[in-house]
């Protein structure tokens, strides 16, 4: 899920920008960083609640 949600956010930033390969490189780069970065949140979250 927090994978889906990087990936999401690094398209929308990507389509923000005017370059086209930018956009390429710029979401896939930023949506999988945000993604992995979602994805230890969670695991934090839930060692704290356990």
């Amino acid at each position: 899920m927090g994978l889906l949600i990087g990936v999401g956010l690094g398209v929308v930033f990507g389509l923000g920008t005017e370059r086209p390969w930018g956009t390429v490189i710029g979401c896939a780069m930023m949506g999988f960083a945000l993604g992995i970065a979602w994805m230890y949140v969670e695991r934090g979250r839930d060692g704290r609640d356990r």
